[in-house]
């Protein structure tokens, strides 16, 4: 503990109460706003995710990032899951429009407190997602959690103009009079196959 801290401890609690120093120390030894906490005794975690998240500072605020789907932002238009690699190429654009918004507002991926993704299909996708993950926040131990805390959620169908013809074979449909997603040859409109979002916290400027 610094010098500063030490001679602050004696004199603040004189004009303030324990919990008003307790979160000024708090502030002061913490410059980063999350931490992520995989409490003794908890189950163990089976992907990039962590039991829980807790704000370490004062004066930090949240940022909340409305969901983000696999969209190229150059042209708005879904990423192709018909050219190679397709899935993990959509999943990634998701995570990365996530955090350039985030980044936008001066938030880090490790600035994320939670995670909530959508999928289609639970078997196939989740895979990629906790590659994907693993890749923007990198690589954890059991000891040193570094991912937020995920839910993560199998529906039926997305905004979108994506088609399903069977397992992991999709097409792209084209949008009908409303812009809902029209598909040919008995296609299943599910819109898209992932979707994201995430909140996040910064100190306040």
């Amino acid at each position: 503990m610094n010098k500063f801290v030490t001679i602050l401890l004696l004199l603040v609690p004189l004009v303030m109460s324990q919990q008003e120093v307790g979160s000024i120390i708090g502030d002061l030894l913490n410059p980063d706003c999350v931490q992520y906490v995989n409490p003794v005794g908890a189950i163990s975690t089976t992907g990039t995710w962590s039991i829980s998240s807790r704000v370490l500072r004062t004066d930090c605020v949240p940022l909340n990032i409305a969901g983000m789907r696999g969209i190229t932002p150059n042209n708005n238009t879904q990423v192709s899951l018909t050219q190679p690699n397709g899935l993990y190429l959509r999943v990634k654009q998701a995570f990365l429009n996530m955090i350039y918004n985030a980044e936008q507002l001066g938030a880090r991926a490790k600035d994320c407190s939670r995670v909530v993704v959508f999928v289609r299909d639970m078997v196939s996708i989740r895979p990629v997602v906790n590659r994907v993950q693993t890749e923007i926040w990198g690589a954890a131990t059991s000891s040193n959690p570094i991912y937020p805390p995920r839910t993560i959620l199998q529906i039926d169908a997305f905004n979108g103009l994506t088609c399903e013809y069977g397992p992991q074979n999709w097409r792209q449909g084209t949008a009908g009079a409303n812009g809902q997603v029209v598909c040919e040859n008995g296609g299943t409109p599910i819109g898209d196959i992932l979707e994201v979002e995430g909140t996040f916290y910064v100190r306040r400027r």
